[in-house]
């Protein structure tokens, strides 16, 4: 199985799809989920899981929920759990299309491999991603040792999204293990075990 979006432009189901529910819980993690706005660390006022307040679209967006936009920006109006999967899927599906239109081989790797780079996706967007040239070139390269130092050479890897979880990406990506692993090592459906991405080094690790 495989990071993919569907025929329908939406992602699979993740009670179906147990490579989804993984992104799902990696990219949560990293971003942090949260019901009501709070400034990120850039001071960008956010909600849910990442979703920047202050993009092009995001007053049609927040409205489309049947919200207030400028009640939501205010702080003043939460998004229920329902709300926060609407905007996250959405965004996971840009994610998704805009890693694999970045990285040539993209559909070609390791499930966990490619976590990690729509992980990337989801926090930087298809402008700043394409900064990490050197990166995406040892990518498609298969030069994993390369690809992990590019990232981890970076602020992306170094910054924490939430400012209430003040750890570094890298940090979250080894912590998130204990949540990704409930109970020893549990295989993903592409031969590699969930623990194999906790970390971007492991792209150096990774066979297949």
């Amino acid at each position: 199985m495989a990071i993919q979006t569907t025929g329908n432009g939406r992602i699979e189901d993740p009670a179906n799809d147990p490579d989804i529910r993984t992104l799902i819980h990696v990219i949560s993690y990293n971003e942090g989920r949260r019901p009501d706005t709070y400034l990120d660390s850039r001071g960008i006022p956010t909600i849910g899981v990442g979703f920047n307040l202050e993009r092009a679209d995001a007053r049609a967006t927040i409205s489309a929920l049947g919200l207030d936009y400028d009640e939501v920006l205010a702080g003043r109006q939460r998004v229920d759990d329902e709300q926060i999967d609407a905007l996250l899927e959405e965004d996971l599906v840009t994610a998704i299309r805009d890693a694999g239109s970045l990285v040539a081989n993209f559909d070609a790797l390791a499930t966990p491999r490619q976590i990690v780079l729509v992980d990337m996706a989801f926090n930087l967007g298809k402008t700043r991603m394409a900064g990490f040239r050197k990166m995406i070139a040892a990518v498609e390269a298969e030069n994993w040792n390369e690809a992990a130092a590019q990232m981890i050479d970076s602020r992306w890897y170094r910054q924490g999204k939430d400012p209430g979880r003040p750890e570094c990406r890298g940090d979250a990506h080894r912590r998130a293990r204990g949540g990704l692993r409930p109970a020893g090592r549990r295989n993903i459906g592409s031969g590699v075990t969930i623990r194999s991405y906790s970390t971007v080094t492991d792209l150096a690790r990774l066979r297949g």
